[in-house]
């Protein structure tokens, strides 16, 4: 089978798209359109305890990209770890 990817923008403005579904092992990869430095981490800032793994050691810089395997089912938020209030996401794994 096939890993389904899916692609989330960074912009100034926030995740595009802010809400995304992927199936289970489905890989969600996030890119920085962005002149500013973004670093992916997922929720609670700023411990981003809720799913190990998805916590970005190093920012990235316009053009560089990320990409997450989701072996869980459920609802996981996320945020910029250097923006955490303006800039937040969510994938839903089914």
């Amino acid at each position: 089978k096939v890993l389904e990817q899916s692609q989330v923008t960074i912009t100034a403005e926030g995740f595009i798209p802010a809400t995304i579904q992927v199936e289970k092992g489905g890989q969600v990869t996030w890119v920085n359109m962005d002149d500013a430095l973004h670093q992916v981490a997922s929720d609670p800032h700023p411990t981003h305890t809720s799913l190990p793994g998805l916590d970005l050691e190093e920012p990235l810089g316009k053009d560089d990209s990320f990409t997450f395997t989701f072996e869980e089912v459920g609802t996981f938020t996320y945020h910029d770890h250097l923006n955490p209030l303006k800039l937040k996401g969510t994938v839903i794994v089914k």
